[in-house]
């Protein structure tokens, strides 16, 4: 007789009643932001729990509620679900972390969107099921309060999607200079205060990741342009003396692995705006200076192009009563002006402030450093539109991210603003920077803001300001992550 075997294949799936086969995520995907889902469960002969809880925040601000918090803030779980004898409950909360307790605490360490479910059993049988999702944000922290004036000098990124920023201390007629780096949620890396006699300017991030800084080197008799190049951790590198006259305002690595900086010569009677071309150890390769009258200066900044260098700058503003006049320049790649174009625009009310230029998907926008126009031009320099945000609006920086601009600005001097548009100036969003710091163990609130810079980061953008509380007796910097969309992140 043949010896019959029967295999039965049971799937522990099959089995499951309330934890899933499913294998976890490793990261966290944003929900649809439903507040609340509520599945009853149906069991005949057991009494139904309902489910249901609220989440309240640690730090007792307005601006945390039950689905907006700080990351690594400690928030509790309040159940206000039905309860029994035999009844028990079993928390999620959407980072592979769970908990059984009736009111938990939890905080996440990432920002994202997270998905909190309660489930009530009823001896050890699930009875309903409540959802809720909790926004976790990076948001803004402030660094370096201080009775000092503070001044925004640049700003970069840093290494692990942090920010490196530059920033001037003012007291007593005396400037010193701190370098500060974040990681990604914004905490300190370090805070180094910078030595030596160079008046900074600005930084900007090499492609070694390295950074340039510029400036000028006052010896007490002289003041010439100044290069320094220091490394991730903040140490000097290498520091070259140029031997031009004058401010250096600015400084960026060429596709050359070189340096171009730009900025003011001094002479007599006014102003020259002078450019200086260095190899990739600072050692000059050649030098151009806008200089017959009427003078030429007050440039801020200068690009690159598939031909050459780009820059804006002011002209007659030293020959009064003449309005000055916005221009552009192109160079080639070794000096020689190209092109040279006025703008017809006024710019009465400008004097004094830098010209800048930003460029995004073959247009150019040339403006005036806290004014609120902005001008239009391709790349041939035909002047295309003027774009005007308004006589509230104080632009500081402009940086241009494929086919957008992104601004970093004032509004009257009280809010500090970050907002992306086209390149006709169409607005996509606009994130009015937070006037309150909160943290679990302290408040630092009614500070005005002055949004100066704005930072690509991998995944959202950086924004960089500087501000003063309402007594004008504390200044501090301030850094907020922002995401995609213009919201906090």
């Amino acid at each position: 007789m043949k010896k019959i075997v029967v295999v039965f294949t049971l799937s522990l799936c099959s089995l499951s009643i309330f934890f899933s086969c499913s294998k976890a995520k490793d990261s966290i995907t944003p929900q649809d932001p439903d507040p609340t889902d509520s599945v009853p469960v149906i069991h005949k002969d057991t009494p139904f729990v309902r489910a249901n809880f609220s989440i309240q925040g640690h730090c007792n601000a307005s601006s945390v509620t039950d689905t907006l918090q700080y990351y690594d803030t400690p928030m509790d779980f309040i159940n206000n679900s039905d309860t029994g004898k035999k009844v028990s409950y079993y928390w999620t909360f959407g980072d592979n972390n769970f908990s059984a307790e009736t009111n938990p605490s939890h905080s996440y360490h990432l920002a994202g969107t997270y998905k909190v479910t309660l489930t009530t059993f009823y001896d050890s049988i699930p009875r309903d099921t409540l959802t809720r999702y909790v926004r976790v944000i990076i948001g803004q922290k402030g660094y370096n309060f201080s009775h000092t004036t503070i001044d925004v000098m640049g700003a970069d990124n840093a290494v692990n999607d942090g920010a490196m920023v530059l920033f001037s201390n003012f007291s007593q007629n005396t400037y010193s200079y701190t370098l500060l780096q974040t990681d990604s949620l914004l905490n300190t890396v370090y805070s180094n205060t910078l030595t030596g006699n160079i008046r900074l300017a600005s930084l900007q991030k090499t492609n070694s990741g390295n950074y340039i800084l510029s400036g000028n080197y006052n010896d007490g008799n002289t003041s010439q342009y100044a290069l320094s190049l220091i490394d991730q951790s903040g140490n000097l590198l290498w520091e070259k003396y140029l031997g031009v006259q004058g401010k250096n305002y600015f400084s960026m690595q060429t596709s050359d692995n070189g340096f171009i900086t730009i900025g003011d010569s001094y002479v007599s009677d006014g102003g020259y705006t002078t450019a200086v071309k260095c190899d990739a150890n600072g050692q000059e390769e050649w030098r151009i200076s806008l200089g017959s009258k009427p003078y030429i200066s007050n440039a801020g900044n200068i690009i690159e192009t598939s031909t050459g260098y780009l820059f804006s700058a002011l002209r007659n503003q030293y020959i009064l009563p003449s309005a000055p006049e916005l221009i552009v320049t192109q160079v080639d790649f070794n000096g020689n002006i190209t092109q040279q174009k006025i703008l017809p625009i006024d710019l009465k009310a400008k004097i004094g402030a830098p010209a800048m230029i930003a460029a995004a998907d073959g247009t150019y926008w040339a403006y005036i450093k806290t004014g609120g126009d902005v001008y239009s031009f391709n790349s041939n320099l035909d002047y295309l539109q003027p774009i005007n945000f308004g006589n509230d609006y104080h632009i500081n920086s402009i940086v241009g991210y494929g086919n957008n601009y992104y601004l970093a600005s004032g509004l009257s001097h009280e809010h500090g603003s970050a907002d992306k548009t086209d390149k006709n100036g169409s607005w996509n969003w606009g994130a009015q920077i937070p006037g309150t710091i909160v943290t679990c163990t302290s408040t630092y609130g009614s500070f005005t803001r002055s949004c100066q810079n704005i930072i690509r980061s991998s995944n959202d953008f950086i924004a960089v300001s500087y501000g003063d509380d309402i007594n004008v007796t504390d200044f501090g910097i301030f850094i907020t992550r922002i995401a995609s969309d213009g919201q906090l992140r």
